[in-house]
């Protein structure tokens, strides 16, 4: 970590696991950071990697716990050693938890809130079982009902600053010592349907 100097940049070589990472100095000038991304560029081809390797740039304190792990002792500026600092329990705002209940998540706006959720689970939800290579509707007086067996995708539809939004979950089932549960192929399709389908 001590050679990383801020005053440069660095390129760090894992393109054998298909990425290299440029880490960029915050006094690095403009013209440093774009020959780090021409030489990240001409080691990959150096090296035979696959043109596909992905390349991350990394700025100084900006570091991910992937790029981390190669340095032996890495350590954060602001890293403590034991306990640390120990807060005053009076100036810490007394926060209410709330426990995780799938099953309720839809009736509480605390707990989605809490859970990082969108919004307060009020959105309009479509579900879909899959059945063989065939996607069929579930009834909405079962939704929040999901079978061991089964796979299902769901579409949900929320608003937030005035703005419409979609998130599509695929809940798979994979059991043990089954060769096949689901074709692989099927599911994306599908699911690229419905995205096409909201894009229109």
């Amino acid at each position: 970590q001590s050679a990383l100097e801020s005053s440069d940049c660095f390129i760090l070589d894992h393109g054998s696991d298909g990425k290299i990472f440029v880490w960029k100095g915050k006094e690095a000038n403009l013209e440093e950071r774009k020959a780090a991304m021409k030489a990240a560029d001409e080691f990959i081809k150096k090296m035979g990697y696959p043109k596909h390797t992905q390349v991350q740039i990394l700025p100084e304190m900006g570091e991910t716990p992937l790029f981390k792990q190669f340095f032996k002792n890495w350590r954060d500026k602001d890293q403590t050693e034991g306990l640390g600092v120990a807060y005053v329990s009076n100036s810490i705002a007394k926060i209410e938890k709330v426990s995780f209940d799938a099953a309720t998540l839809h009736d509480s706006p605390a707990m989605a809130a809490q859970h990082g959720m969108v919004d307060g689970g009020n959105g309009e939800k479509q579900i879909w079982r899959i059945e063989g290579s065939d996607k069929v509707e579930v009834d909405p007086s079962t939704h929040g009902q999901f079978y061991g067996g089964d796979s299902y995708i769901i579409l949900y539809n929320y608003h937030h600053g005035g703005r419409q939004g979609h998130i599509i979950y695929m809940w798979e089932v994979i059991l043990p010592r089954t060769k096949l549960v689901l074709q692989p192929s099927w599911v994306p399709s599908w699911t690229m349907s419905l995205v096409v389908g909201l894009c229109r």
